[in-house]
Formats: C-alpha cells, sequence, structure tokens
C-alpha cells in the first residue's frame, strides 16, 4: 500500500516510490527528467501537462515542483470523457480497466501525495480548451493523442504560451512516427526554440524557448 506523501523521510524515496507505481508509461529514466526539468523550469507561470490517463507524470511534475515551491500543474486530459465506454491497458500489468477506474485512481493518486491544492484537473481536449486556457507556461508537457493532427495541434495552439527561457517536452518522439514528423515538420525549424539535447534522452524530445 501507497503511504501518504509526507511520509517519505527524502526525495529520492519520494521519486522513486512514484515511478513503482502502476498506469505509468514512460521510462524510469524519462521520469527521473521529468522530475529534475520541473524542479529546475517549474518556478514562474505554470507546468501544463497534455495527457495524463493514471496520473503518474502528473504526480512527477507536482511533487518536484511543490518541492521547490514552484508553481501549480494544469493537467489536461479527455480519456475519461469516455470513461463508461473504454477500457484502458494498464502498462506493467496484465490488467484492462475501465475509464472510470482510470478517474477514480488518478484522484486517489493526488489525495495520497496530497496534491489537490497543487493540481488543477480539466477533463477535455486539449485543442478545445487552447484559447480559452489564459496562462503563461514554463513547462510544457506533450503526451495527449499522438496522432498527427493532435500533436501538431497541440503544438501550434500552446507553445506561444511558454514563457521565453521555457521548455517543451514530447514524449514518444522515437514512436508513433506522427510524433516525429510534427517535431521535424514544425519543432526543429522554428528559430524560437533550442534543441536541448542533454535531457532529450530514451523517447523524449526537449526544447527551450529562446
Amino acid at each position: 500500500m501507497l503511504k501518504m506523501r509526507w511520509e517519505y523521510p527524502d526525495e529520492d524515496e519520494l521519486l522513486h516510490s512514484i515511478i513503482s507505481t502502476y498506469g505509468g508509461e514512460c521510462s524510469d529514466n524519462e521520469y527521473e527528467i521529468l522530475w529534475k526539468l520541473a524542479k529546475q523550469y517549474g518556478r514562474n507561470g505554470y507546468i501544463l501537462e497534455i495527457g495524463a490517463k493514471f496520473g503518474i507524470s502528473t504526480l512527477i511534475l507536482a511533487n518536484a515542483s511543490k518541492l521547490v515551491d514552484g508553481c501549480k500543474v494544469i493537467s489536461v486530459d479527455a480519456s475519461t470523457l469516455e470513461m463508461d465506454r473504454s477500457f484502458l491497458y494498464v502498462p506493467k500489468t496484465d490488467l484492462l480497466i475501465t475509464g472510470w477506474t482510470r478517474f477514480l485512481h488518478y484522484y486517489k493518486n493526488l489525495y495520497l501525495y496530497d496534491l489537490y491544492d497543487h493540481v488543477i484537473s480539466i477533463n477535455a481536449k486539449s485543442q478545445e480548451i487552447a484559447d480559452i486556457l489564459d496562462c503563461f507556461i514554463s513547462l510544457l508537457f506533450i503526451d495527449g493523442a499522438h496522432d498527427y493532427e493532435s500533436v501538431k495541434q497541440d503544438w501550434i495552439k500552446y507553445s506561444p504560451k511558454v514563457i521565453s527561457g521555457g521548455i517543451v517536452i514530447f514524449h514518444d518522439y522515437i514512436a508513433p512516427v506522427d510524433v516525429k514528423k510534427v517535431i521535424d515538420g514544425y519543432v526543429k525549424p522554428n528559430p524560437q526554440f533550442v534543441y536541448c539535447e542533454e535531457y532529450s534522452e530514451d523517447s523524449l524530445y526537449v526544447v527551450k524557448k529562446s
């Protein structure tokens, strides 16, 4: 059984307790990079996460930011819109669970890690709320729908909201191919964003806004 957030004696144990929780779709190394970047860049504006699913990346970003008295996390995910009809595979297990169970698991984790005051959860499609979500973003994590048009629209609609010196992190740059197409066609040619090789490991692709 998971302990409450305040029961972890040090940062390293807190981080690895989150990584070991079922439901994560990033590698351990990717989670460690997200943790490091959230501590480093999560001090101004907001951290915006597109795609939460089971909320493991939400826990990583929010806990790391909270450790440095940093900014809140806005977590946008549309998967619970189909929660009565959808089934989701839980990584690292043989489980298929309903969207409703995913919804409960997500909020249970926010409670266990004492993050209700640090996470703003929005159950909506990211492209549909972009125009009304008026905020300055210091860290943008794009890991929502992976089809070409969705990734492209997430980049086009949200990258202008990233502050100077802020970063954008893409997950699944290696596969599926549509994520790579958007990065190669829209992100790399953009002179405002500089590639961060030191953080672009495994399937992460990280750029910093000048």
